[in-house]
């Protein structure tokens, strides 16, 4: 599923056959503390797996978490932090929107699922976005 909204002349799609695409989610906290130079806070885990609803595994194994599995377990477990959104809005470089927002949007109306919280949410980030970062 090709998806405009992060690969809009389709040359990712062109390149990587989907059923070569897995998910992949980092859960660590970062922040950058100058030009060139980032911290590390805390945490060190992937959430890895397939990016079809209910499918199978590749390996054959249990999805090692995310996909599948419990995502919000390795969530708790950092606790307390400042995501990198929140830390690009403060720190003042664009906002990922497309990636981290319009891609969800996309694929829902592709696979028919509403998603009217992220609908929501991406139109108030475009409104701060354009506001604050022009």
């Amino acid at each position: 599923m090709r998806l405009t909204s992060t690969d809009p002349e389709g040359r990712i799609a062109a390149a990587i056959p989907g059923r070569h695409v897995i998910g992949c989610v980092v859960h660590a906290t970062c922040s950058v503390t100058e030009p060139g130079r980032g911290r590390h806070g805390f945490g060190n885990e992937l959430i890895i797996g397939e990016p079809r609803n209910g499918g199978e595994p590749r390996n054959g194994g249990e999805p090692r978490s995310g996909f599948g599995a419990d995502g919000n377990a390795a969530t708790r477990k950092l606790g307390a932090f400042k995501t990198s959104t929140l830390q690009d809005a403060e720190a003042g470089p664009p906002l990922e929107i497309d990636v981290l927002l319009t891609a969800v949007t996309e694929i829902g109306e592709k696979v028919g699922v509403p998603t009217p919280n992220t609908d929501a949410l991406l139109g108030v980030v475009r409104v701060f976005a354009e506001a604050h970062h022009g």
